[in-house]
């Protein structure tokens, strides 16, 4: 059903600071930097950073799922009647908040 994740974005206080971490502690290959944001590839995966306070309106700190368009349907409707909520939904992608994950 899920074949890994696509990616993971989390908001972050200064992003100079986070850089630096997620490249030279973390090892990460930077992708993009930007006053606001920044991208890395951690082997197959897409790491992002947000700079903001953390938010309570779930529209920045996720998880990407990748998912097959043959179960996307399938795995979607088990998220909704679990009880968490999908953020956006595109066919092999299902995105929904952190905080739903507790």
């Amino acid at each position: 059903m899920i074949s890994g994740v696509n990616h993971i974005t989390l908001t972050v206080h200064d992003i100079d600071i986070a850089f630096n971490f997620y490249t030279t502690i973390l090892g990460m290959k930077p992708v993009m930097k930007s006053k606001r944001s920044a991208y890395f590839q951690a082997g197959d995966i897409w790491i992002a950073i947000v700079k903001g306070e953390r938010r309570d309106d779930k529209r920045y700190d996720h998880i990407a799922w990748q998912v097959s368009k043959e179960d996307f349907n399938k795995i979607s409707k088990k998220i909704v009647t679990y009880g968490s909520e999908i953020w956006k939904e595109k066919p092999g992608l299902v995105e929904f908040p952190r905080t739903n994950l507790s």
